[in-house]
Parts: structure tokens; sequence; C-alpha cells
């Protein structure tokens, strides 16, 4: 075993195991560690300045995917130069969307999310459209079925891309990479069942700074190879795209019509609203900014990475940079695992507190219960999720191998599909059939159309990146058409 495997293994133990031994120093946890009581009290004696930042760390922690913005930015930035920066752009646009939306919502007769529960009864976006009548009970159900899919799959790609750079980096046969997804999704479950949201809202003061500092570590390995690879460019040449004009266009129409509301159809936003309150909304602007800079330096690091090891883009990419670092100086590698098991911990974890509450989810009453039997046994609880993503892993990665990069520009999206309920519960006083035939023909459309994508070479992205069109021109045509202002309160 070589010296850079060693230290690879090294940090991902020493960040599994220092999140651990942080979260069971804290004071111990009653009630399953969801009661808003509870974290408002603590977070008392942070200060004022100081809850600033837990709450702009726990966005921009939530965002910041160890499977999405770090393959994206770093492997496939060369691809689409810089107009890769379009999708940082469009996050930022999505602080004042986000803001905007959700004190549409906050304002809904009964939907107030803010309201000082000590459960997170309507912390749900199935909460948020649910009504009490027939069509209001469908819809609501088939938000929940649409979340709790998202969920599980976001939280899948996450650990699925742990497994797959293990493979790459440090030579791990199949068996390996099942057992390495097993055991790092099994101590990230069992620490959110077992220590609720007061420790995951305190670990992302941690975990994001990793983020920042493994970042700055790659970015920095890059620019050295960067300086001292052959000229044959001149800097201008390493932003240029290389994808057709087309496929560039489409990618800037994608990322403006899905960022900008990707937090606000999460579970994850409303989950925070009910536990943070009025600084869930101040801080979008910051911890969005955070994430700014971050994706900034993940962009360059790929398009210097780029220029200096030309070839195939991805995860290639960014498996070439990193053993090429390597071979110098045997840190590099050990940084990426290290911003990688940090970004991973913080964007599993809202995964996992979304999927407890809408477990327990009832459209009889709207509300939504913290499943006893996943917060009562962690263990068995995390055991027998923690398989099921291994047995999915062993199918779709090692069986039938598809095409990775497709299933993020699949799964991650999809709750894009959510915007059409949520804006006609916004627009709209009473619950018809309408509002669950607009979500049903969005849903519909975008899994048809990504499917037929999925089956296409990994090389043609037009249609996954135009599915996310679908839901967002359905939603538009529901906001252009809302009643007037007078007759909502008719």
């Amino acid at each position: 075993m070589s010296i850079s495997v060693v230290l690879q293994w090294g940090a991902i133990i020493t960040v599994f195991a220092g999140c651990l031994f942080v979260l069971s120093a804290l004071p111990a946890k009653t009630s399953g560690g969801f009661s808003r009581s509870q974290l408002q009290a603590w977070m008392a004696t942070l200060g004022a300045s100081r809850i600033g930042w837990l709450v702009r760390f726990n966005i921009a922690g939530a965002l910041l995917s160890f499977a999405t913005v770090v393959l994206f930015f770093v492997g496939n930035s060369t691809l689409f130069g810089i107009f890769t920066l379009a999708a940082v752009l469009s996050l930022g646009l999505g602080a004042f969307v986000t803001r905007g939306l959700s004190g549409a919502v906050n304002r809904l007769p009964g939907v107030n999310i803010q309201v000082a529960q000590d459960a997170p009864l309507k912390a749900t976006l199935a909460s948020i459209v649910w009504r009490p009548d027939r069509w209001g009970r469908r819809t609501s159900e088939l938000v929940r079925c649409v979340s709790v899919g998202n969920l599980f799959g976001v939280l899948w790609l996450e650990f699925a891309f742990m497994s797959d750079m293990g493979g790459r980096l440090m030579g791990l046969t199949p068996t390996g990479r099942v057992g390495l997804l097993f055991l790092a999704s099994f101590i990230v479950l069992y620490a959110c069942f077992r220590f609720g949201v007061r420790g995951i809202a305190f670990l992302d003061l941690i975990l994001t700074p990793l983020i920042f500092l493994g970042v700055l570590v790659l970015l920095a390995g890059a620019l050295y190879l960067a300086l001292n690879a052959p000229a044959a460019a001149s800097p201008m040449q390493w932003i240029e795209p290389k994808l057709p004009f087309q496929v560039i266009a489409l990618f800037i129409v994608h990322v403006f019509c899905l960022n900008p509301f990707l937090l606000v159809v999460t579970e994850g936003h409303w989950f925070r609203m009910w536990a943070f309150g009025q600084p869930e909304l101040k801080q979008q602007v910051p911890g969005l900014t955070v994430v700014a800079v971050v994706s900034i330096c993940l962009v360059a690091t790929g398009l210097l990475g780029g220029h200096a090891l030309p070839g195939e883009p991805g995860d290639s990419l960014i498996a070439r940079l990193l053993t090429t670092l390597d071979d110098q100086v045997p840190i590099f590698a050990a940084a990426f695992w290290v911003a990688g098991v940090a970004a991973m911990f913080s964007t599993a974890d809202v995964q996992i507190l979304g999927l407890a509450l809408m477990v327990g989810f009832k459209s009889g009453t709207g509300e939504s219960e913290l499943s006893s039997g996943l917060l009562s046994r962690p263990k068995l609880s995390a055991l027998v999720i923690a398989g099921c993503l291994s047995a999915l892993y062993y199918v779709i990665r090692i069986v039938t191998k598809v095409d990775f990069e497709k299933l993020v520009f699949f799964i991650l999206p999809a709750a894009i599909t959510l915007l059409p309920a949520l804006v006609f519960r916004i627009t709209r006083q009473t619950a018809t059939g309408a509002q669950f035939g607009v979500l049903l023909l969005g849903l519909v459309g975008y899994v048809i159309t990504s499917l037929i994508g999925l089956a296409r070479p990994a090389d043609q992205l037009a249609l996954n990146l135009g599915a996310v069109l679908i839901p967002v021109v359905i939603s538009a045509g529901i906001w252009l058409s809302r009643p007037k202002l007078s007759q909502l309160v008719r």
C-alpha cells in the first residue's frame, strides 16, 4: 500500500471519527434530538454573530454536494469553459427567489412554517401544498412520494460518488467499493438518527470550513501544474468551451431555470425554516455567497487541471489531477477526501432529516411526525438503509454500469417537478383537480424526457438538460394565469 493510499484512508477515517467525536461530546439529547425548543435554547448561547455563521454554513453545506458540485465544477468545467460560471450566477439568483417564495408561503393561512411549534409538523412541502379535501390530499401524497424518491436518490449519489472515487484513487475492487459505501452510509445515517438536528446543525460549523480548506489545497495544486505545463495554449483558450454552441446555450437555460428554484423545492430548506426561523431567510445571500466562492475555486481547479492534463473529463479528470499531484507530494488526494467527506456528510444529513420527516407524513391531517421507528432504533434503521443503498450501487454501478453523470442530471433536478404544485398553492386558495394535474404533468414529462436522455450515449446531454424546462414552463403558466389579488381575497 502506497503512502498516498495510507494518507487517503487516514483522511477519510479522521473526518468521520472527528464528526462522531464532536457529536458525542454534545449534551445528551432527548426526544430524538428534534425538539425546536432545545435547538433554540442552545442557539441562544452562541450569540447573534455565531448564529448567523451557523445558519449560512448550514445553507452552504446543504448545497456543496460531493457528487454534484465537486464532480461537475472540477470534472466538467473544461467542457463548458467560462460558461460554467452561469451555474454559479444562477445559484446567487436563487437567494432572492427563495426569500420571495418562502415569504409568500409564510403568508398563506395556516401554513406559517415559522410558528413556534416544538415539533416540525408543517416543515415539509407535502404539508405546504396540503388542503383538507380530496384533491389536496392526493396532491400532498404525490408530493410526498416525489420528495422521498428525490431525497433517497440524492443520498445515494453522495455515497456512490465516494465509492467510485475510492475505486479510481485507492484501487478498490468492486467488493471494496460496495463495502466503502455501506460503512460510510451507515456512519452518517446513524449519526443523524442518534444525534438529531441540534448535532447536525452544529456540525456544519466545522464541515463547511473543512470543505473550503480542502478546495484551496486542490486549487493550489492545479495552479502549480498549469504554471509548469508546456505553454501549448494561451490562457484565453483555457476557458473556451469544447461543446457545441447549442449545448452551451441549453446549459445556460437549464441552470437559470433550475438553480434559482432549487432550494425552495427541497425539504432541507423548509426544515431549516422551522428550525432556525427568520435567520434562514436573512442568511440566504451570505450562505449562497459561501457557495459561490467555493464553486468558483472548484471551476478554476477544473479549468487549470484540464489545461495541464488534457484528456477525458468528469471523474477521470479528477482522478488524473489527483494522481499526478500525489506523485509529487502525496497530500492532495488526502485533501480531496477531507473536502469530499465533509461535503458528503453535510449534504447527506439534510436528505436523511428530510426522509425522517416524510416517512411520518399523514395526508389526513397534513402534518408530519418523525418516524419513531427510525429514531428509536438508530442502529437498525441505519443498517437497513445502508444495505439498500449498497445493493442499489451494486446493481446500478457494477452490474449495469449506468453512466454516473447522466444519473446526476436525472436525480438531482427531480425536485423541480414539485414547483408547479407549490406555485399553484401560492396563487390559488382552493385545491382542485388542476393542482394535481399540473403536478402530474410536469412529473411525467420530466421523467420520460430524462429516461430517454439516460438511454442515449454519455456525450448527448440535450434531453437531460432540457427536461427541467417542462415543470418550469408549467409553473410560469400557473403564475401568469393567477387570479388577481382582489379575487384571492374575496
